[in-house]
């Protein structure tokens, strides 16, 4: 049992430029294995919380920040 979901996102676009980056992937793997995922609109619907990982790692924290402070106020 979960007490909360948080799920992150990535636009699939970034998520590709992300993963070339790292260099350990084909492109088709890449595109392989965002293909296997559920899709954003399900993943998000699961959530109690969002984050939106497509933007810089300072946007991404304060989300992070958001959602931990929510958490921990409502016990």
């Amino acid at each position: 049992r979960m007490d909360r979901n948080i799920v992150v996102v990535c636009e699939p676009e970034a998520q590709k430029q992300r993963a070339e980056k790292r260099g350990s992937l084909s492109i088709d793997q890449i595109e392989s294995r965002i293909k296997a995922q559920w899709p954003l609109p399900r993943k998000s619907g699961m959530a109690d919380y969002i984050i939106d990982n497509s933007g810089e790692i300072n946007e991404t924290l304060g989300q992070v920040r958001e959602i931990w402070t929510k958490i921990k106020e409502s016990g």
